[in-house]
């Protein structure tokens, strides 16, 4: 037992407690790595069924334990969808909803049918055009190395959707009214 005087006694050293040192050790040491490889050695055992496998991440570090999960999945099942599927996913479901998004946002400005019409056909054709696009190259970048894949999801993925539905909305806005003629 520890008789020193509570005022003389030197503060537990914990690494946790300082953010600096915190990050010193975790990428200095094989701590990510071997991580990543014991997650990888447990997909050994799962038997999935599509559409997909669903991978839980607290996401409090860089991702690189993430990425390099994802490089094994992808090694031990190259057949079963992931990233770019999801994706499809968000863009189809995007591109069904964009009818009721403008319905209740574009719609109930003083245009004319025609241009309500217009708006509404010509983004979802850009977007029906734009995206597998957009996605087949993407899928082509990933091909070549995963190191790209959050550049691609924050640049690339859907945030550039909806922001290309934003300009379009915006130019749409822009539009003569029946109150201005």
């Amino acid at each position: 037992m520890n008789t020193a005087p509570l005022a003389t006694r030197e503060p537990v050293f914990r690494f946790y407690d300082n953010r600096q040192k915190y990050l010193l050790f975790v990428n200095t040491c094989s701590e990510k790595w071997v991580v990543a490889q014991r997650v990888a050695m447990e997909l050994g055992n799962i038997y999935p069924r599509p559409p997909a496998i669903r991978i839980f991440d607290a996401g409090v570090g860089d991702g690189t334990v993430l990425t390099r999960v994802m490089r094994a999945m992808h090694q031990r099942f190259p057949t079963l969808p992931s990233y770019i599927v999801g994706m499809l996913h968000f863009g189809t479901i995007f591109i069904t909803l964009l009818p009721l998004i403008l319905g209740f946002s574009y719609f109930l400005f003083d245009f004319r049918l025609p241009q309500k019409i217009g708006l509404t056909v010509g983004i979802m054709a850009y977007l029906v055009i734009f995206l597998p696009f957009q996605y087949m190259l993407q899928v082509w970048i990933i091909h070549n190395s995963i190191l790209f894949m959050p550049m691609l999801y924050f640049v690339f993925g859907p945030f550039l959707d909806v922001l290309i539905f934003v300009s379009l909305y915006s130019w749409g806005m822009s539009w003569q009214s029946l109150d201005e003629t």
